[in-house]
């Protein structure tokens, strides 16, 4: 009797870590489930991620993009606007000497009318002395 009586003992033990090992693997495999799950989740997180880089990454090119096209538009209407003031003092200058040259040349062309005979026989002068 003693012998049933441990005999009995032992399979009520078994029965119990049988049972036991169950809820272990039960609760392992809720474990693994909710790992799969968080697994899944922060790979949705990482590519979610990477797709809000890339739209970032484009707005800030197509941003670059369009600041370097207003600093060129800007760029050149200033080098416009230089050019334009150069080549208008340019023509100041210009007129400025054509008006010089143009009384020189008045100043020369009477300087001769009025003198050229006598220029003509002090050249003359000079070549007969010789």
């Amino acid at each position: 009797m003693k012998f049933h009586k441990i005999d009995t003992v032992y399979k009520k033990w078994i029965f119990l870590l049988k049972k036991r090992q169950a809820e272990v693997v039960e609760d392992m495999d809720s474990v693994i489930e909710q790992l799969a799950e968080i697994e899944t989740t922060a790979e949705a997180i990482v590519d979610h991620a990477e797709e809000e880089k890339h739209k970032i990454e484009k707005r800030i090119q197509a941003e670059r993009d369009q600041f370097d096209e207003e600093l060129e538009a800007e760029t050149q209407k200033k080098l416009a606007t230089i050019k334009k003031e150069a080549d208008e003092r340019m023509e100041q200058v210009m007129a400025e000497q054509r008006e010089k040259n143009s009384f020189m040349l008045e100043h020369l062309q009477k300087e001769y009318d009025g003198n050229h005979e006598l220029y003509a026989k002090e050249i003359v002068r000079r070549i007969v002395e010789v």
